[in-house]
């Protein structure tokens, strides 16, 4: 159990930012002083500072202020870099500020609200690691081609700002961008911390549980009123900077409304006016936050304060040492503690499994390969040859492409024409056995697979501008899939969407422009489905084309339900098996406080639109993987469990894989389970050496995301 205890400490988050616990406390206005971000890093966490709290609430000079936390640990330490562009002045305030943070030391950075790239381009060189908060994929791959290292997801249960999505949703739809993903909102204690890296995260943002802490400037009042808030007290108001903002539902709240007044929302939804009001929402929401933190609140019941906070306030009991709560999450991540909801149980009572309740026996060890320890992460978007070679692309400071057999790296080739510092979107196909095709920037490149060797290499800015796009424009390729003899690239150019496509031997086929960008597509005989990132009002999610790029429309069977919902969903011939997990269904006493129900996991059989059986059980934030078999059985990973369903829904455990949760599966291949962990790769053999089906789809993350050959099929004649 050694290596599973430290797996969940040792994440990409702690090996990029050389720290010992994978856990941010988040920079919050006006909350973080200079003591509670030094005293986060000293117990093995990393606090991050935010400029304005430091110079206007707490009255340091920026410079200063740095200095001051050096003298109380010289463990690491972070900057949160609002880039909004509402104003210029601040703007250029807060390039100063990323300068002086670079002088004193300070090597990790939060970007949020804008593009990072100016961020990156200034802190990238130095050894520095950008993240950048998103709520959605759409503004994470924004940010991943502006050059961040890592994402920051904020989920529906954060205060301040809080995002749409729950924890486990939002993580679905960014764990397959290649980049280290940060949980933040609703982590309250520790079981919330070690549930969110089980279910895959590398680390945790915490804001609210860092308020009620003896070193937080906040006063006590502000902290009590922590303490005694339940979640059903978080509400969202747009009355102090504009837009929804998570805080306290004081009598004053309650009062006054949580809706902009009409006038307002008007100005901030016009072109020309809404940055002018959001640095007018800015200003009078710096004045009244800082009021709010610093004064006392005897006087609650007739205070125009509001105190921020986000639903982790469930999970908070006391006001108590900063350094006390990071060793206490450490501790129950190394005990590996799983409390309350979270189960890996894959025997349900109500399912018809063989075997009761026996427990699986491990899954043996095929193979595994350790990434180089200057690896921060290892993308998930995986090809296997006919010869039994895997490829990906790490991240060593540069993107680079690793071909791997039985655990042995093959070759390893730097991408040739990568410029952008940070991370990069990577898409890989394989044309043929001998032919992998990658995509990144603005440019696609053609490599042999014997040993990485570039053949041809094709910039497609060119084409975009003789196809009428606007000569500064920014150009980002995304994902990629192979439709009949042609590779077809999603491109982003600005908020226009382009599908290219590309012939094996580089050849520019064909293009067309679409409405909004591709976030995933698929590849089904000569029709080519994608999701849409944007969707315009009343127009479907997905949309496809055939092999010439010609609009066509889509069958019934891609509803749009499944598209969006968020579930695991694999389907073939009008056989559909979906997993979801979703809050139980429970009521409530009238009156009574209503706590948040427990989450289950629900797979779902249904052929010719009728639901045939279902599996059902408790289980807290779990990481789940569906895979459809020949034999039309579907394998269902559950964090480290591993079970078949026959298709009248029976399920047979079958082993459980050794170590940490895999963060994804890379595919199955010769019966082996191909996983990916966080800086590496297993094959598990599997009992019975079940194989995928030929054809059949899979959905993933809200969207469709590959074909089930993970071999190259022969091109067509």
């Amino acid at each position: 159990m050694a290596s599973t205890h430290m797996s969940l400490l040792d994440t990409s988050l702690t090996s990029q930012l050389r720290i010992q616990v994978p856990l941010i406390c988040g920079a919050m206005y006006p909350c973080s002083n200079p003591e509670l971000v030094a005293a986060v890093s000293a117990a093995g966490g990393i606090g991050v500072v935010q400029p304005l709290s430091m110079i206007y609430v707490y009255r340091h000079d920026f410079r200063e202020g740095l200095r001051l936390i050096r003298r109380l640990t010289d463990k690491p330490i972070g900057m949160n870099v609002l880039i909004e562009r509402s104003s210029k002045l601040y703007l250029e305030r807060m390039r100063r500020w990323v300068d002086i943070a670079l002088e004193e030391g300070v090597r990790f950075f939060v970007t949020s609200l804008g593009n990072p790239r100016w961020v990156v381009e200034r802190v990238a060189p130095l050894g520095g690691v950008v993240y950048h908060d998103v709520t959605e994929r759409k503004w994470a791959e924004k940010g991943l081609a502006g050059g961040v290292h890592g994402l920051i997801a904020v989920n529906e249960r954060a205060g301040g700002h809080a995002g749409a999505l729950s924890a486990a949703r939002l993580y679905d739809e960014l764990r397959d961008l290649g980049a280290p993903v940060v949980c933040a909102g609703g982590i309250g204690d520790e079981q919330d911390f070690v549930a969110a890296l089980k279910l895959g995260y590398a680390g945790v943002q915490m804001g609210t549980r860092f308020i009620a802490t003896t070193e937080c400037g906040a006063h006590d009042d502000y902290k009590q009123a922590i303490v005694r808030a339940t979640e059903s007290d978080i509400v969202l108001t747009e009355r102090v900077t504009g837009v929804p903002l998570a805080v306290i539902n004081t009598p004053y709240v309650e009062k006054i409304g949580t809706r902009a007044g009409p006038i307002a929302r008007w100005l901030l939804r016009g072109r020309k006016t809404k940055h002018f009001m959001r640095l007018v929402y800015a200003l009078r929401s710096a004045w009244q936050l800082k009021r709010a933190s610093l004064a006392g609140g005897a006087r609650e019941a007739s205070s125009k304060d509001y105190w921020q906070a986000g639903k982790s306030v469930e999970g908070i009991e006391k006001i108590e040492a900063a350094g006390d709560i990071v060793r206490r999450f450490a501790a129950a991540a190394a005990r590996l503690v799983l409390l309350g909801m979270l189960t890996a149980s894959l025997c349900p009572s109500n399912a018809r499994a063989q075997g009761g309740t026996a427990r699986a026996d491990p899954c043996p060890v095929r193979w595994t390969y350790d990434a180089p320890a200057t690896t921060s992460y290892l993308s998930p978007l995986f090809v296997s040859d006919s010869a039994g070679d895997f490829f990906w692309w790490e991240h060593t400071g540069a993107a680079e492409l690793v071909a791997v057999r039985d655990g042995k790296t093959r070759w390893r080739r730097r991408l040739s024409a990568l410029t952008r510092p940070g991370g990069a979107m990577v898409s890989a196909t394989l044309m043929r056995d001998d032919l992998l095709v990658v995509s990144f920037e603005t440019t696609i490149e053609g490599l042999r697979t014997a040993d990485g060797r570039v053949v041809w290499s094709r910039d497609l800015t060119a084409d975009l501008r003789q196809a009428g796009v606007p000569k500064h424009t920014e150009i980002a390729t995304g994902s990629a899939a192979r439709l009949g003899r042609a590779l077809v690239t999603a491109v982003a150019a600005g908020r226009t969407g382009w599908l290219v496509a590309t012939a094996a031997d580089g050849r520019l086929v064909w293009k067309r422009r679409i409405v909004g960008a591709a976030a995933r597509m698929i590849a089904a005989g000569d029709r080519l489905y994608m999701l849409r990132s944007e969707v315009p009002s009343g127009a479907p999610s997905i949309i496809a084309v055939d092999s010439n790029g010609t609009a066509v429309a889509v069958a019934a069977s891609l509803a749009d339900s499944l598209a969006v919902r968020g579930d695991e969903v694999v389907f073939a011939d009008g056989y559909v098996v979906t997993a979801r997990v979703h809050p139980m269904t429970v009521t409530c006493p009238r009156g009574a406080p209503c706590r948040l129900p427990p989450s289950v996991l629900t797979v779902t059989g249904i052929s010719a639109g009728q639901e045939r059986w279902h599996l059902s059980h408790p289980a807290g934030l779990t990481h789940v993987h569906l895979l459809l078999l020949s034999d039309s059985s579907v394998l269902l990973i559950e964090n480290q469990h591993v079970g078949r369903i026959s298709p009248d829904g029976t399920l047979t455990p079958l082993c459980k894989l050794p170590g940490e949760t895999p963060r994804s599966v890379a595919g199955l291949v010769d019966g082996n389970l191909v996983v990916a962990r966080v800086r590496g790769m297993s094959a598990y053999a599997l009992p019975g050496a079940p194989q995928l089906a030929a054809t059949g789809w899979v959905m993933h993350g809200a969207g469709p995301a590959q074909t089930w050959a993970v071999r190259a099929a022969p091109l067509p004649p």
